[in-house]
């Protein structure tokens, strides 16, 4: 068995002009939402995704490949041509029938079907980091 781990990571720029019309023309679909549920808040950049990124590189370099979900838009930042980096968008695995999705947990429950993800892989949030060295021992 391959000792290979991957990070996963959901990412979505809520200052997206197409995901905002998107995610607002499915909002008027919906019922029994709750404005905690569709606030902005909920999906605030707060320009620290970098920081991510560089406490990966320096607390996990042995890292196989980083999973980057999204809705189909990257930040300015990221070097997309990163060897270990791989993009992954929402219609990548998870069933065309149930997109667009606008909630985590739904996206959560599909990423086993993320193409190439190693048995073993840590999920992360773009509010959680790593701010001292791990080893695979650690997961």
């Amino acid at each position: 068995m391959s000792d290979d781990i991957d990070f996963v990571i959901l990412w979505v720029d809520g200052n997206d002009s197409n995901w905002i019309i998107e995610k607002n023309k499915y909002l008027k679909k919906s019922f029994r939402l709750s404005s905690s549920d569709t606030s902005s808040s909920r999906f605030r950049d707060w320009s620290l995704l970098e920081y991510w990124f560089r406490g990966v590189e320096t607390f996990a370099p042995w890292v196989r490949t980083i999973h980057f979900v999204t809705f189909g838009h990257l930040p300015s930042f990221l070097n997309i041509s990163a060897p270990k980096l791989h993009i992954v968008n929402h219609k990548d695995f998870i069933d065309r029938q149930c997109l667009p999705l606008f909630n985590s947990c739904a996206i959560e429950i599909n990423m086993n079907k993320i193409p190439g993800l190693a048995n073993k892989f840590v999920y992360f949030n773009d509010d959680m980091f790593l701010t001292n060295n791990v080893s695979k021992d650690d997961f």
